[in-house]
């Protein structure tokens, strides 16, 4: 009897268990399912704040550039003043004029006025360099000598290559020439223009103003780079010093990050940028100030697109500087971007370059490409570089990026956050005839993760003051 019962308890015992598994189970999975619900309502509901979000701030951003279009030509919306705040501004206005026409660098910062002397070592403002270029015998006398430091002076002299004299160590000035003709006769062994020609071609990578006037040269060198920020004056200066060592003319900018409409004239350069928001795209140049009167307008066509229109002597050319969106953009804002690039072409001069960061690869060449692009190729293609060799074939333009042989590791132009190397910045042409060579700078001392693309225009007639 007591075994029979032992038995039977057992039994219940173990009908007990698995009920109560069961049963645990049963809530459990009850419990996580109604979480699981409860969690994918509330993505749901985030994904969709997050996408009101977002529409909203485009908006917003659309409205402030409406805003702006508004507004007459130069003027620009920074900031609202409080009515004290103007009040005080305007008081401050004559005292800026006043610390200016001491030859301060005067400015309102708020409501307050910040004066810098000229020699502040936090302001960019250095003398001119003497020219180095030969000085030819025919020259009429009276140039003006320029001034320079005893550092500047050593420096031209380690630079100019001068008539060999028994004194090497005597100060390169502007001189009479050391061959001598009689008043009346003719100078029956003149310079030689090729010596010439080599002697400033080897000085232009020094400095910018080691150009005598009136000296004929061949080319220019057209770059295009995605600096990724330029949007205070440090950078911009960090930028200068990083570019001081490599030879260029102009360079087209992408992602400059600044607001406004602006041609700024430093002592060395000029800065043309257009930017619709602040901290936002924004695309323009920077050239050698002995270009200025070569330029002919600055055209600032969106965000990401700019046009710099330039007379060189008898040759009237463009450069067109423009930032493509990245992949992750929609086909419609693809499209649109080159509708405005065509656009743009339409306000150009005959002769033009087309340059900057394309986001695009085009890979190997294919058959039946060979009219928009050479051999010298770099990675695989993507849509987007399909998209980009559709519109050369349409615009008759060639890729200069493809058409000179390079080795791999001078073809490439970014590298990813993964490390990966990609060709996406290009500079094209409608005519190969003024292409002299391309050239990728990696070793550019400046926070972006792009190359420098730099091509040699050859350019007829030009002639440059120093």
């Amino acid at each position: 009897m007591d075994k029979n019962v032992v038995m039977l308890w057992e039994k219940l015992e173990e009908k007990l268990n698995q009920q109560t598994l069961t049963i645990t189970s049963a809530v459990t999975t009850n419990v996580m399912e109604a979480i699981n619900n409860k969690m994918d309502s509330i993505i749901q509901e985030n994904k969709k704040l997050k996408t009101q979000i977002t529409k909203l701030k485009q908006k917003l951003d659309q409205m402030e550039i409406d805003k702006r279009k508004c507004l007459p030509s130069g003027i620009y919306v920074k900031e609202d003043y409080s009515k004290h705040i103007i009040e005080t501004r305007k008081q401050l206005q004559p005292k800026v004029e006043e610390e200016r026409n001491k030859g301060n660098f005067a400015y309102i910062k708020y409501d307050k006025l910040i004066v810098k002397k000229p020699n502040d070592p936090g302001r960019e403002k250095r003398k001119r360099e003497q020219s180095d270029s030969p000085i030819s015998p025919t020259q009429k006398r009276g140039i003006k000598k320029q001034l320079t430091t005893p550092d500047n002076r050593n420096k031209n002299n380690a630079n100019c290559r001068s008539t060999p004299t028994k004194d090497n160590e005597r100060k390169h000035a502007l001189t009479t020439p050391s061959r001598l003709v009689t008043v009346g006769l003719s100078d029956y062994y003149p310079p030689n223009s090729q010596f010439l020609t080599n002697t400033i071609n080897s000085n232009r990578s020094h400095s910018p103003h080691h150009i005598s006037p009136a000296t004929e040269i061949s080319h220019i060198f057209i770059c295009t780079f995605n600096a990724r920020s330029l949007s205070s004056d440090e950078k911009l200066l960090e930028f200068k010093e990083s570019i001081a060592s490599i030879r260029y003319d102009i360079i087209g900018l992408s992602e400059i990050r600044r607001e406004g409409y602006n041609i700024e004239e430093y002592s060395e350069h000029i800065f043309c940028y257009f930017g619709e928001r602040k901290g936002h795209l924004g695309v323009g140049f920077l050239l050698k100030k002995i270009l200025k009167q070569y330029i002919e307008s600055f055209i600032g066509v969106s965000e990401r697109i700019c046009i710099l229109n330039l007379k060189i002597i008898n040759l009237d050319m463009s450069i067109i500087q423009v930032h493509a969106p990245t992949s992750e953009a929609s086909d419609n804002e693809i499209e649109k971007f080159y509708e405005q690039v065509r656009n743009a072409m339409k306000h150009c001069n005959k002769q033009f370059i087309l340059a900057g960061d394309f986001n695009a690869r085009i890979g190997k060449r294919l058959p039946g490409e060979e009219r928009v692009m050479g051999a010298n190729c770099f990675g695989k293609r993507d849509q987007r570089g399909d998209l980009l060799l559709q519109f050369c074939r349409e615009n008759d333009l060639k890729i200069i990026n493809t058409q000179f042989t390079k080795k791999l590791k001078n073809l490439w132009t970014w590298l990813s956050p993964k490390k990966r190397r990609s060709q996406i910045d290009y500079i094209l042409t409608n005519d190969m005839r003024h292409i002299q060579n391309i050239e990728v700078v990696h070793n550019l001392s400046f926070a972006s993760d792009h190359s420098l693309v730099r091509c040699t225009y050859i350019v007829k007639d030009l002639k440059r003051v120093g």
